[in-house]
């Protein structure tokens, strides 16, 4: 479970009983893709996806060079 809350509110762990199970309030999660943390910003989906634009880049910059090259 996660709770969406702004930077400045205090945020009180709390655990949610559901059918004789405790679900314990997490601070981020993957969801469709995306990492989402209880503000409700993107610098985990940025870190997770950086590396791979990074190397996206690389492999479109290489074949660009080659063709110019040919």
């Amino acid at each position: 479970m996660v709770k969406f809350c702004t930077n400045h509110s205090q945020n009180n762990h709390q655990q949610c009983p559901a059918d004789n199970y405790l679900i314990n309030e997490v601070t981020n999660i993957r969801f469709l893709g995306l990492e989402l943390d209880n503000n409700m910003n993107w610098k985990n989906h940025i870190a997770k996806i950086l590396p791979k634009l990074s190397t996206a880049c690389y492999a479109v910059r290489a074949m660009y060079c080659t063709a110019l090259a040919a």
